[in-house]
């Protein structure tokens, strides 16, 4: 007989047997009594035997999937921990982007935590996100010195923007050298989805350049979960507010309107499901988010009287 089948039957067996004593135990020394004892004993033996089986069946029906879901849990969580050589090696020799990936990773768990997503799911995905940059990290403008610009040097914008673009697919690589699971790896290429990289391709454009939008744009996939697509906004929501330098509560409502309505117009989040409500949440999540990273910092009397010009 099959092993878990006969496991099964034998502790249906058991349960029925213990059920059908305390029964027994209840009607002979107990308040309750009657004529007709076979007939409720037959009667309480089968029902022993029926919810034993029935208890039996929800546990070996529900085993897998919590067995599913244990296994998966603990292996994301081995890429959990900062000392995993890669993001070693991101905070060695891409510091900026190992600091730009801690302040995503930060923010995209809040606000996945605050909608219902998976939390640390997110939180591991953004700490992988860039890691492609590792292969050339003085071309990414966290990584430069202060004065240095994203210049094409002589190149077409077309061509600079091809360079930046292999960082997905170097990231790619390093996943897989690194046996980083499919949960995990999905978000290198999906945090870009199919967007248009506006740096070079409105640079171009003010220069009067004929060029094509597809040309700068990443070869995807759009997001394929939640998860994937919180950190795509985490990352352009992250790089704008930065950029503005502004941190009032409407300036961050505002930047945050507007990535989500630019991502959504791009057709970016058009393969996950995701309503006029669940947008709406994900828009105010984000912008108390924000407001916790970017909380307002006490000011020193040194501090105010440079601002007044007294030092």
């Amino acid at each position: 007989m099959y092993r878990p089948f006969s496991s099964a039957l034998a502790l249906i067996l058991v349960l029925a047997i213990l059920n059908f004593i305390t029964i027994v135990s209840f009607l002979y020394f107990g308040t309750l009594t009657s004529d007709d004892r076979l007939l409720r004993l037959g009667m309480m033996f089968i029902g022993s035997v029926v919810s034993a089986t029935i208890t039996v069946g929800v546990v070996f029906v529900i085993t897998p999937v919590l067995r599913d879901f244990l296994i998966t849990f603990r292996r994301l969580l081995r890429f959990d921990s900062l000392s995993h050589p890669l993001l070693v090696r991101l905070a060695t020799e891409a510091p900026g982007t190992y600091h730009h990936s801690l302040m995503i990773a930060n923010l995209a768990h809040r606000v996945a935590k605050a909608i219902g997503a998976d939390p640390i799911l997110t939180r591991i995905g953004a700490y992988y996100h860039d890691i492609g940059k590792l292969k050339n990290p003085e071309m990414f403008v966290e990584n430069q010195r202060e004065g240095k610009t994203l210049s094409p040097e002589g190149e077409n914008y077309e061509a600079a923007a091809l360079k930046i673009m292999a960082h997905v697919e170097e990231g790619l690589k390093l996943a897989k050298e690194h046996n980083l699971p499919p949960e995990i790896t999905a978000f290198i290429p999906q945090h870009h989805g199919t967007a248009v990289m506006r740096y070079f391709y409105d640079r171009a454009r003010d220069e009067g350049k004929r060029v094509k939008v597809n040309d700068f744009r990443y070869q995807g996939p759009k997001p394929l979960s939640l998860e994937t697509a919180l950190v795509m906004l985490a990352d352009a929501i992250e790089a704008r507010v930065r950029a503005v330098g502004e941190f009032t509560r409407a300036k961050i409502q505002e930047i945050v309107q507007e990535v989500i309505e630019e991502r959504v117009a791009d057709k970016q989040l058009e393969l996950i499901s995701v309503n006029k409500t669940l947008l709406n949440r994900i828009s105010r999540a984000f912008v108390e988010a924000e407001l916790v990273i970017h909380h307002r910092r006490l000011k020193y009397p040194a501090d105010l009287k440079k601002e007044n010009g007294t030092v």
